[in-house]
């Protein structure tokens, strides 16, 4: 990624981070945090895209590099490799769990994106001069894998025992303010998840 960065030269320069780079969230943002927040990674795959991230500032503020990072969260969607799209692998379990009887547990969730919001974000950043030095967060909603698994059950008609107990919220929100700027509003919420794991669902039983 560096070596694309020298590269570029003059020519725009957009990196795919991942809201990754963020793990330890400083108290004084009280949980709402934006892309003011510093980089404070807790795996080396964030480390990976904060490092990168940080020699794109480098290059912007001393040669003037026209760069901007986007970070997405969890991108859900319909992927070309149905297998990899997201929740795939669960909507077996959650069948042999129902014919078992079973519980489906899976302790707490995370925050997701659609694939279609991201592209829709690095289209407005192609050509546009105004992001330059810029990072964006693209968070749309927080959801459990309980709640995952509670719509994917509801749609595909079957009766699972799910494991509510992690909390409804997270503790840590992202503000959207950077985005709504380039005219996206990130709001598809747990609606989004539901219609994707239609889609997703019919396409397998159909395909199948």
């Amino acid at each position: 990624s560096i070596r694309f960065l020298e590269a570029a030269g003059e020519r725009q320069f957009i990196f795919v981070s991942t809201i990754a780079v963020h793990h330890d969230m400083r108290p004084r943002w009280n949980g709402i945090i934006d892309e003011d927040h510093p980089t404070r990674p807790g795996s080396l795959y964030g480390a990976y895209k904060a490092s990168v991230e940080a020699h794109q500032w480098a290059a912007h503020f001393s040669r003037n590099a026209d760069t901007c990072a986007v970070r997405p969260c969890g991108v859900y969607g319909m992927d070309p490799n149905l297998k990899r799209s997201y929740f795939f692998p669960y909507l077996k379990r959650l069948r042999d769990l129902a014919e078992k009887g079973e519980k489906f547990s899976k302790p707490g969730g995370g925050k997701f994106v659609h694939v279609q919001d991201v592209a829709r974000v690095l289209t407005k950043l192609v050509g546009n001069p105004d992001s330059a030095g810029h990072v964006y967060n693209l968070v749309d909603c927080y959801a459990r894998w309980a709640d995952w698994a509670a719509m994917a059950c509801e749609i595909m008609n079957i009766k699972v025992q799910i494991d509510f107990s992690s909390p409804a919220e997270p503790q840590n929100t992202f503000r959207k303010d950077a985005v709504q700027a380039l005219g996206i509003d990130l709001n598809r919420g747990h609606v989004g998840i539901r219609s994707y794991l239609q889609e997703l669902i019919a396409y397998k039983e159909n395909s199948s």
